[in-house]
């Protein structure tokens, strides 16, 4: 059977990076095909080169059978390619209507009758139903995924891909978007699922391809597939083993955050009353739907941000100065989401990173001594495998997963050499490959076991029950449910995450 679409040998490069070399991948129509790589495999790339948003430096696309040349996105829609991308292209004070309609009104008069029931044929038909006359900002994240499949199938999608889609979704929502998956390919669509969760493909594709290094390393039938062997082709070995954390026993509080209030300067509540805490060898997860309050409360506890109200106590002490600089001092580290304008000084080398913070206690006034910077830069390289030209290098020449290598080992560097008791880990592992990501893991399970504290802030509900002791749930900035390892349930978190249901 010919395939709906074929790529074969793409290649395409970044300057100095070859984030394709040679690429191939086929979907069939009535499938849904996994694309499945660790972060920076190519997989997005690959697509996005499908969808027109980048040119191939060379290689073939095929469409039932006939070679195509895509230009842009208006010859991958023109096509019957959709793409949903990670990041919705919604406008948000549109309605759900306007935005599925939008670039395809059919002219300068608007006739909003036809437009609606074309739009209302098309859900009866697909199975897909969404509030239609509700601006897209008030719809809940699942809803506006289904918005953005629902504007691929108006311009007429016959394969539609879609990256990293359950990323920020509760476990009752990724459950919905499956079975939408499934009734469009019954239907006789192609889908193509990008995600680097290997449980997700085993759970919901026909087949699977594994990328690695921007080149496919293997496709195999779902029921041909395991979790050990689809790892073992992700990062080219064995599979790591995971970090064992043993069941904290109650110690010493470190955090305690009293009714925190933090509004902006646009008068926006971020955090309403939260209250936590943290004590000596637990990690305290923080799940939620993201933009319910997290990076404010992780900017908080760093000291990034001054509360409107309420109160915080670091080791029963109340917190009187805000400041990084301050919480350094205090014993609190932070591993920030934004690593370029909140973790790194991309103009400063790789060694000036890593003791970034702690330079004041390392050298007395005019006594900086550049050997041992570059002495600790390497060491943290090393050990935190940084893929960088050296540790002279500009931190900013460095890729995301790098730059996420480096802040940890900023902060377990500065925790090796005592004084660190709380570290704030904001989605630690974004960007970070397999066997990075369980080294970190590993990192914080150590931590805890010499007496300090984490506050693990993270959009993975699989990272924080694998870690956590406890986990928390933000919704619109408090704290609304709470549950002990032995409580934990996806569907109970995510039913607390929608704020469905408030559990103590």
């Amino acid at each position: 059977m010919t395939p709906l679409v074929r790529l074969q040998g793409v290649r395409k490069r970044f300057g100095a990076v070859q984030a394709l070399d040679g690429a191939d991948f086929e979907v069939a129509a009535g499938e849904v095909h996994g694309l499945l790589g660790e972060n920076g495999a190519g997989k997005t790339t690959l697509m996005n080169v499908l969808s027109g948003l980048y040119r191939p430096d060379a290689g073939q696309v095929e469409v039932d059978g006939t070679p195509v040349v895509i230009r842009g996105p208006q010859d991958a829609v023109r096509l019957g390619i959709g793409m949903v991308h990670q990041h919705f292209e919604l406008v948000r004070h549109f309605t759900a209507l306007e935005n599925v309609v939008l670039g395809r009104e059919g002219g300068f008069l608007l006739d909003r009758r036809a437009l609606r029931a074309d739009v209302e044929s098309l859900m009866e038909r697909v199975g897909l139903s969404v509030p239609l006359d509700r601006p897209v900002r008030e719809l809940p994240v699942g809803v506006q995924q289904k918005v953005e499949i629902l504007k691929a199938l108006y311009r007429g999608a016959r394969l539609l891909v879609l990256d990293e889609p359950t990323t920020l979704l509760t476990p009752q929502e990724v459950d919905a978007l499956f079975s939408t998956l499934r009734s469009l390919v019954e239907r006789g669509l192609g889908v193509v699922l990008i995600t680097h969760k290997i449980q997700e493909v085993l759970r919901a594709c026909d087949r699977i391809t594994v990328m690695r290094r921007g080149r496919r390393v293997a496709t195999v039938a779902r029921a041909q597939a395991d979790a050990a062997r689809l790892v073992e082709w992700m990062v080219g070995g064995a599979p790591p083993g995971p970090a064992a954390k043993e069941p904290a026993r109650g110690g010493a509080a470190l955090l305690d955050l009293v009714d925190v209030q933090v509004v902006d300067s646009r008068g926006v509540v971020q955090l309403d009353g939260c209250t936590l805490q943290v004590r000596t060898g637990e990690i305290v997860g923080v799940a939620g739907v993201s933009g319910n309050g997290q990076t404010a409360l992780a900017g908080v506890v760093a000291g990034a941000l001054a509360p409107s109200g309420g109160e915080i106590r670091i080791r029963g002490e109340p917190v009187r100065s805000h400041g990084v600089g301050p919480r350094i001092q205090r014993g609190v580290l932070w591993i920030p989401e934004d690593r370029v304008r909140e973790g790194v000084l991309p103009r400063m080398t790789v060694a000036e990173n890593v003791v970034l913070g702690r330079h004041r206690a390392l050298f007395p006034p005019l006594r900086y001594d550049p050997r041992r910077v570059r002495s600790l830069g390497e060491a943290a390289v090393e050990t935190f495998r940084v893929v960088c030209p050296g540790p002279d290098a500009p931190a900013g020449l460095l890729s995301g997963g790098n730059l996420q290598k480096l802040l940890a080992a900023r902060v377990f560097a500065h925790a090796q050499a005592g004084g660190v008791h709380l570290l704030v880990a904001q989605n630690p592992t974004r960007g970070l490959d397999v066997p990075s990501t369980e080294f970190l893991h590993a990192q914080l399970v150590r931590f805890c076991q010499q007496g300090g504290g984490v506050l693990l802030i993270s959009e993975d509900l699989d990272e924080l029950q694998k870690l956590s002791d406890r986990i928390v749930v933000l919704y619109r900035g408090r704290v609304v449910a709470e549950f002990t390892r032995a409580q934990f349930d996806p569907y109970a978190i995510g039913r607390a995450m929608a704020g469905v249901e408030v559990a103590r």
